[in-house]
């Protein structure tokens, strides 16, 4: 019986963690009767973490999210407490057990997130060059900054472009476009892409040669490219060549050694 109702707890906690609207559900039913004195409701809020790992989740949610990972951990470790999952008469580790699934649940959420925010990082160092040469040629053309963020967004699909899609809501909203930049330079998902928005912010502000400012910039952001994809396949020749080398210095030793102890054994043997 126990079994059957950690395993429904474990099922809908995981409905809570992978689904996108089920925080929302209740809140949507009933926000209607709630907030009857109130023109118009909060703006959620999200967290850097989870802004960079592209989530549209506010605190609440992500708060919500934890405890049904560890819901699922806590339930992972109870069916381990009742011998369910092939461990014999483990009832003495029933509280060790679900203590650790529900921290493992949580960590193994937190490992999801920083996976896909370091996805996304690798991915706005690679949009950032063709971001400035875009901005630099519609600048070099006459058009303003506004506009050629404008004309950018629609074509555009990505993580700088999102930012500076955000940035140019915040824009029509009434902030300005400075403002904006400098706001979206704050916490970017890669730390190079406030560069970017700082020099935007400036030059809208006073002025310069923007788009040899943009053009200088892309070079850096190529160079900045060019580095991290070289010390990416340094890091994964070292993962590919590790286990060879581990395999083979070991069986090498044995062979250069193994005829010495052997010659010395028989010397020892025969005086």
């Amino acid at each position: 019986m126990i079994g059957f109702v950690a395993a429904g707890l474990a099922g809908w906690a995981t409905y809570v963690v992978i689904s996108p609207r089920a925080m929302r559900s209740l809140s949507d039913r009933i926000a209607p009767h709630l907030l009857t004195r109130t023109t118009q409701t909060p703006t959620p809020v999200a967290s850097a973490a989870v802004r960079h790992a592209g989530l549209s989740w506010s605190n609440e949610d992500l708060h919500l999210r934890r405890i049904a990972a560890a819901i699922v951990g806590a339930t992972v470790g109870v069916l381990f407490g009742q011998g369910d999952l092939f461990l014999a008469d483990p009832q003495a580790s029933t509280p060790a057990l679900i203590v650790l699934g529900a921290i493992t649940g949580t960590l193994g959420l937190r490992m999801w997130m920083t996976s896909r925010a370091e996805s996304r990082r690798r991915q706005a160092l690679h949009e950032l060059p063709a971001v400035c040469d875009t901005l630099a040629l519609s600048v070099l053309s006459g058009t303003s900054l506004a506009a050629s963020i404008e004309e950018l967004i629609p074509g555009s699909s990505g993580v700088v472009p999102g930012e500076l899609a955000e940035a140019h809501a915040a824009y029509d909203g009434g902030v300005s476009l400075t403002e904006a930049l400098y706001r979206a330079a704050k916490q970017p998902v890669h730390p190079s892409s406030a560069r970017l928005y700082s020099l935007l912010g400036h030059a809208h502000q006073s002025g310069g040669r923007l788009s040899e400012a943009l053009n200088e910039l892309a070079r850096d952001f190529r160079a900045d490219l060019q580095r991290s994809l070289t010390s990416e396949g340094g890091k994964k020749a070292l993962a590919m060549y590790a286990p060879i080398l581990a395999l083979m210095v070991p069986v090498t030793l044995l062979f250069l050694i193994y005829p010495t102890l052997v010659s010395l054994q028989q010397l020892a043997g025969n005086p």
